[in-house]
C-alpha cells in the first residue's frame, strides 16, 4: 500500500499540481490511516478508524480533516482500480457561536477619547473593526491603495 500511497502523490504533485504543503498533508493523514488500520480500505476498517480516532480524543474537526485527506486517496485507488470505491462520511460537526461585544461594551470601546498619537491611531483601527468587521491582520495591514484605487494626493511646494 506504500508504493501505491507514493503513486498517488506522484499524480498529485506532478498532474494535480498540489503544492507541498498540501502533499505533506495527504502525507499526515495516511501515516494516521496506516498507524490505525494498515490495510487497505474497506467499509469496516474504515468505520475502525473513525471510532479509533474518537476514542483517542481527537476534535471532530480533526477527524474530518483526516477524513478528507484519506478520501482524496481512496478516491484515486478505486479510479485506477486497486480497490472497491470507499468513502468515509465526514462527523457532524458542533456549530461554533462566535462571540459578540454587547451594545454596552461598544459603548464603552467607543466612549475612549484618545490624546495620543498611538491612541487615536488604535482608536481609529478599533472603530474600523466594530464598523467593518475586518480581522486584525487586515487592519494591520492595510494601505490606501487597498482602500481606494485612486493616488494619493501629494502637496508640492509650488515655487
Amino acid at each position: 500500500m506504500d508504493k501505491l500511497f507514493e503513486d498517488f502523490l506522484r499524480h498529485k504533485l506532478y498532474l494535480d499540481n498540489c503544492s507541498p504543503r498540501t502533499i505533506k498533508y495527504f502525507r499526515f493523514c495516511y501515516m494516521s490511516w496506516v498507524r490505525l488500520v494498515g490495510s487497505m480500505p474497506t467499509k469496516a476498517n474504515c468505520n475502525q478508524y473513525i471510532i479509533a480516532l474518537r476514542e483517542s480524543g481527537i476534535s471532530t474537526f480533526t477527524v474530518n480533516s483526516y477524513i478528507r485527506g484519506n478520501n482524496s486517496f481512496f478516491t484515486w485507488l478505486a479510479e485506477n482500480d486497486h480497490c472497491e470505491k470507499v468513502r468515509m462520511k465526514p462527523l457532524k460537526a458542533p456549530q461554533r457561536v462566535l462571540k459578540v461585544f454587547s451594545d454596552s461594551q461598544i459603548r464603552l470601546l467607543l466612549s475612549f477619547r484618545p490624546k495620543t498619537f498611538f491612541e487615536h491611531r488604535l482608536y481609529a483601527m478599533v472603530s474600523l473593526a466594530l464598523d467593518t468587521g475586518c480581522r486584525v491582520d487586515e487592519l494591520l495591514t492595510l494601505t490606501r491603495n487597498k482602500v481606494c484605487k485612486r493616488p494619493a494626493i501629494t502637496h508640492t511646494k509650488e515655487g
